[in-house]
């Protein structure tokens, strides 16, 4: 009968290892699709802060795609999907403050920077510069300037709950939808 039970259990957390991880793949690809509609609705607007826009901003648009970015991300960091919807809400409050506009351009580096921060505040662990430097295929100098220059232009990584709830179910919609 124990191992019976132990075989039933393994099943049960097997299933719900998938179902979490479909969950996961389905909410990174509402994050994807959001962050590429504003960079679509974006499209011929400039931003009124070129300096801060430079500083993020690739000469060449990244070959790898914003989804398979927040992919690689999430698998080589572990980070939560909780903490890069968290991420998601650094970036809008980054470029609201800040008057920046997304662009093909700029979106991986302002993708890694927030989740970097969003790690970095929400969870209880973090990993060296060069192991980021490898996830995000930067400098770790690079890294550092542009996590300087994200969390000194943000005011506050604190989010309410509210607000939390407000793009979770965003994002579930979104997810739904696709």
């Amino acid at each position: 009968v124990t191992s019976s039970s132990f075989s039933t259990s393994s099943i049960v957390d097997s299933n719900e290892s998938i179902q979490h991880s479909l969950y996961d793949c389905q909410m990174i690809k509402a994050i994807s699709h959001t962050l590429l509609l504003l960079i679509k609705e974006n499209k011929g607007i400039k931003s009124k802060h070129k300096s801060i826009e430079k500083i993020f901003r690739s000469k060449r648009i990244p070959e790898i795609s914003v989804y398979d970015y927040l992919m690689r991300i999430f698998k080589y960091t572990e980070i939560n999907i909780s903490t890069l919807i968290i991420s998601l809400i650094y970036i809008d409050r980054f470029c609201e403050i800040n008057d920046i506009i997304l662009t093909h351009y700029n979106i991986h580096k302002i993708i890694f920077t927030s989740a970097l921060l969003s790690l970095k505040y929400n969870e209880d662990y973090s990993f060296k510069f060069n192991f980021y430097a490898d996830v995000a295929g930067m400098s770790i100098k690079e890294i550092k300037h542009l996590e300087y220059c994200f969390f000194s232009h943000i005011n506050s990584l604190f989010i309410e709950q509210k607000d939390y709830e407000t793009y979770e179910k965003y994002l579930k919609q979104k997810s739904i939808n696709n």
